[in-house]
């Protein structure tokens, strides 16, 4: 059952990454700060123009594939465990993700759900090495799938957040004696 679940997921999870350019539309630029600035959704993009807040920080709906090496580290302290958890993005994520015309895209992008990514993608052991002394970051590649991007500009830098959905499944493969099922002679 868990094979057919996998094959299932992965086989929707193809489905959203080729019809994306089919059903999203052309590039669409959103005019900020009276004009004097930017930001563009690119073409094919599953993410949709959502609203722009108080502050100019620019909302958007749809799925996004994020990928590119995670950084992940705890605090803990009186009031609880602080936890940051940010991904540089690769080329490819950049690519798929709205920039501002002037600033580009942030350096980092911040997802919320930790603790559903730590489930999803840190080992216990990898874990307990955060409270090691000297040990504050656990740092690896990541292929996320996310939601509820944003993006926003503070003090003259971007900033990007989202929130972690899942780690995007591998492809399924199986070891075969013979693919063709032929023996030999």
């Amino acid at each position: 059952m868990n094979l057919h679940r996998l094959v299932v997921v992965s086989v929707g999870a193809l489905i959203l990454i080729f019809a994306a350019p089919a059903i999203s539309g052309p590039a669409k630029t959103i005019p900020l700060y009276g004009g004097t600035e930017s930001i563009t959704i690119p073409a094919g993009s599953m993410l949709r123009f959502k609203k722009i807040d108080q502050d100019s920080s620019v909302y958007f709906d749809g799925p996004v594939e994020i990928s590119g090496t995670f950084y992940y580290s705890e605090n803990h302290n009186d009031d609880g465990i602080d936890r940051a958890l940010y991904v540089d993005p690769d080329a490819a994520t950049i690519a798929r993700l709205p920039a501002y015309k002037d600033h580009g895209l942030a350096d980092h992008i911040y997802l919320s759900n930790e603790e559903a990514f730590v489930k999803a993608a840190i080992s216990p052991d990898k874990l307990a090495a955060l409270k090691k002394d000297g040990t504050h970051f656990i740092s690896g590649k990541a292929d996320v799938m996310a939601d509820q991007f944003q993006a926003g500009i503070e003090c003259d830098v971007p900033n990007a957040q989202a929130h972690f959905l899942s780690l995007v499944q591998p492809r399924v493969m199986a070891a075969l004696k013979n693919p063709a099922g032929d023996e030999g002679c």
